[in-house]
């Protein structure tokens, strides 16, 4: 994940520390001087201050999964040192307005931004948004230039010609594809619209909601930056509060037959602010 500012990250050989015995597969607590993140045969990671990634490797495998567990929830930690608000969301620029879209795993937001990136998009993030609020605007920071998503869709949208990269550790079988420089953007970009992808039994409509809702909406999409101290979750009450000020809220309903992606775009371009 690109930022403004860097990070020292530091790899440690596979030892034979049994950290095992210490965690639980996926344990966390993040403050803003130390935190950690462990996962079960893959490392330790350990958080200094948003300057330094300490990876205490549990594996001499150093293939696609173990850089995209990097890229991920660990750079993610990182930057919520660094002062980022983090959302799990998945972002696209699209005819010069930038939409976010925040939710849990399996409720489409790849696909979304795969058909937008395939008709002329830009990708932002795929998995993680590193955002930057300010007085009148929030920015979002960009990722890598790759998309997961399912065989299936990839098949319908045409994303890519390949069959991707292959994620063992994938538990929804989900398939990376690299993008070009002209499907990425590489500098921060100012959120127009947050939208919230929820299933439907038939068709696909936009639905505006109100300030609360929004706000529940986006507290459930926060990664678990474990444990929440009640001066963590004050700050994720007011940095929620003030992102919610300076974009435009909705909710986005479809049913998941991949032809409902077919009034996406004229949809989102009568969406107002």
């Amino acid at each position: 994940m690109q930022s403004e500012t860097t990070a020292k990250i530091d790899l440690i050989k596979p030892t034979s520390f049994k950290f095992s015995a210490q965690y639980i597969n996926h344990q966390t607590s993040v403050d803003k001087s130390y935190g950690y993140y462990f996962r079960e045969d893959v490392a330790l990671f350990e958080f200094f201050e948003g300057n330094e990634m300490r990876v205490s490797s549990l594996t001499e495998d150093f293939n696609e999964d173990f850089l995209r567990a990097l890229l991920n929830y660990p750079m993610a930690c990182l930057l919520y040192q660094k002062g980022y608000f983090l959302l799990h969301a998945s972002a696209v620029v699209f005819e010069n307005k930038v939409y976010l879209f925040p939710g849990p795993s399996m409720s489409g937001k790849s696909t979304l931004v795969s058909y937008l990136v395939k008709k002329g998009g830009k990708l932002i993030t795929e998995d993680t948004a590193a955002i930057s609020i300010h007085d009148d605007a929030a920015y979002i920071s960009p990722a890598y230039p790759l998309i997961k998503i399912s065989p299936e869709a990839n098949a319908y949208i045409g994303l890519s010609k390949s069959s991707g990269i292959n994620f063992p550790r994938d538990i929804n079988s989900r398939r990376g594809h690299l993008l070009d420089k002209s499907s990425f953007t590489t500098s921060p970009q100012k959120i127009d619209f947050c939208i919230f992808p929820e299933w439907a039994d038939s068709g696909s409509f936009f639905e505006k909601i109100s300030f609360f809702t929004a706000m529940a909406k986006l507290l459930s999409s926060s990664p678990s930056l474990l444990s929440l101290s009640r001066s963590k979750e004050k700050d994720l009450l007011t940095a929620n509060a003030n992102f919610l000020k300076n974009v435009s809220t909705y909710i986005y309903k479809r049913d998941k037959s991949f032809s409902s992606l077919e009034s996406l775009i004229e949809s989102i371009r009568g969406l107002q602010r």
